[in-house]
């Protein structure tokens, strides 16, 4: 009788050979294949989970930004061209198949989670970053929205945000949390209801949600968002609170709002997750129900979006952000931008832009204070 570990072995094996046929693989031709194929079945973009079905031992794969289960690899297609390339290079003599098999496999694991050693930015201005902001960065590979970094080691840019008169953007300060959370000890719940309630000001009003990371690696990845986080630490149900379908737990920072400019936040059952009785009440002067509550208070503005903002040196960023175990999810996720040395103004150097910006923020947080424009919960 066969033992339990070469049961569990050989199962595991068939589901890589099921996979392989997945993306083309030839097993009576090209048998060589079968490490490349493996280390390709586990190279997951950043929130997917790899699962077997337990009757046909095919994997699956869970999209949990999305909520969506799926047969076919996130990369199944991205693979497909690879082992075509592969296959043309072996038919022109370039390499034996064992070596270009070598050759090949780095290249899945850059595919997986592109290498950041020397990340692409491009240098914009503080007129081109505005724009920007406001049109957007899909993706070439998915069409999906993606979250602009803007590496500013001067800063200008959050004095710009903060100065904006037209109050378009709330400042998430995340170096603030860390050091409220490292220094100060400070509890968990505190400092994510704080961030949440500037996440639902932008969601209902329709602003920027400018995450300003400041010189420090901030771990937004698994420390500031509400899976690294207990029931103890961050209550998931309030006695004076019911979201429109009682199974759904209450949220606060969901890791997935760093993704695709916060797009994923649309989907209604965030809204239901992270809207409270009291945003509701502020934002329409109504007595929200609570026993049924009305769906169209439960909407996302469709103006909202995220964009991340960090001081550090682009050369600092995969050691301190995109190291894949503390900071932001995987580099793909982002449209790195440089804020470039152009951004002063016509006959003024960089220090006086700067200066005269915070003049410009102290007069808008001054007007703030007064009752005018929107707050900003900080």
């Amino acid at each position: 009788m066969a033992s339990s570990s070469s049961t569990g072995k050989n199962n595991e094996i068939d589901t890589v050979l099921i996979f392989g046929l997945q993306i083309g693989v030839d097993w009576p031709t090209e048998p060589l294949m079968l490490p490349l194929v493996e280390k390709a079945l586990y190279a997951l973009p950043f929130l997917f989970e790899f699962s077997v079905d337990p009757e046909t031992k095919a994997p699956y794969f869970y999209d949990r930004a999305h909520g969506k289960s799926m047969w076919n690899h996130p990369r199944r297609d991205e693979y497909r061209r690879l082992l075509k390339q592969l296959r043309e290079e072996y038919k022109a003599g370039v390499d034996e198949m064992e070596a270009l098999i070598e050759k090949y496999i780095p290249l899945i694991e850059i595919h997986a989670e592109e290498e950041n050693d020397d990340l692409k930015t491009d240098k914009i201005n503080l007129n081109q970053l505005d724009a920007l902001i406001m049109k957007g960065v899909k993706s070439g590979y998915t069409g999906r929205n993606k979250t602009l970094l803007v590496v500013d080691p001067t800063e200008i840019a959050v004095e710009h945000f903060r100065s904006d008169p037209n109050f378009q953007y709330i400042i998430l300060d995340a170096r603030k949390m860390h050091f409220d959370r490292m220094s100060k000890r400070m509890g968990m719940y505190p400092i994510l209801e704080e961030a949440r309630r500037s996440l639902v000001q932008c969601m209902i009003k329709g602003k920027i949600f400018a995450v300003a990371l400041g010189d420090i690696c901030v771990d937004m990845l698994n420390t500031f968002n509400d899976d690294s986080q207990s029931e103890e630490d961050l209550p998931r149900n309030l006695p004076h609170e019911r979201s429109m379908d009682p199974g759904i737990d209450l949220a606060y920072l969901p890791s997935e709002f760093l993704l695709e400019a916060g797009d994923l936040l649309r989907e209604s059952h965030w809204p239901e997750r992270l809207y409270r009785r009291q945003d509701i009440a502020l934002e329409y002067n109504v007595k929200p129900s609570m026993t049924h509550p009305n769906p169209k208070y439960y909407r996302v503005h469709d103006k909202f979006r995220v964009i991340v903002v960090s001081s550090l040196d682009k050369k600092q960023l995969t050691d301190a952000l995109f190291n894949g175990s503390v900071g932001l999810p995987d580099s793909n996720n982002f449209e790195i931008v440089t804020l470039g040395e152009d951004t002063s103004m016509p006959g003024v150097d960089d220090m006086d832009k700067i200066g005269s910006l915070k003049k410009a923020t102290n007069a808008v947080m001054a007007i703030r204070a007064m009752g005018g424009g929107a707050q900003f919960h900080e």
